[in-house]
């Protein structure tokens, strides 16, 4: 069975790569959520995603957070990507 966002991976492939579903690693969201209680507000592992970098973060983010249509600044220079993810989520 193959959850939903994940494609399947070849048998052949199985022993040549780590697949990893970082968001799934729930000892690290515990470790940051229990040094987030500390330093800044309390927080449910839940609430914690981990993310394989910051493209990714700012793809995710943008998705959920943004509308179509959404006007947004950005700094010039700046980093490009951002420009990048914001245009194909439909901010302007």
């Amino acid at each position: 069975m193959v959850e939903p966002g994940y494609a399947p991976v070849p048998k052949s492939a199985r022993k040549r790569t780590s697949i990893r579903r970082p968001a799934r690693y729930e000892e690290l969201r515990d470790a940051i959520c229990t040094y987030l209680r500390t330093a800044r507000r309390p927080l449910q592992s839940g609430q914690v995603m981990i993310v394989a970098g910051s493209q990714e973060a700012l793809e995710i983010s943008a998705r959920v957070l943004l509308d179509v249509g959404t006007p947004v600044w950005l700094e010039e220079p700046g980093y490009w990507l951002t420009r990048r993810v914001l245009d194909l989520a439909g901010c302007r």
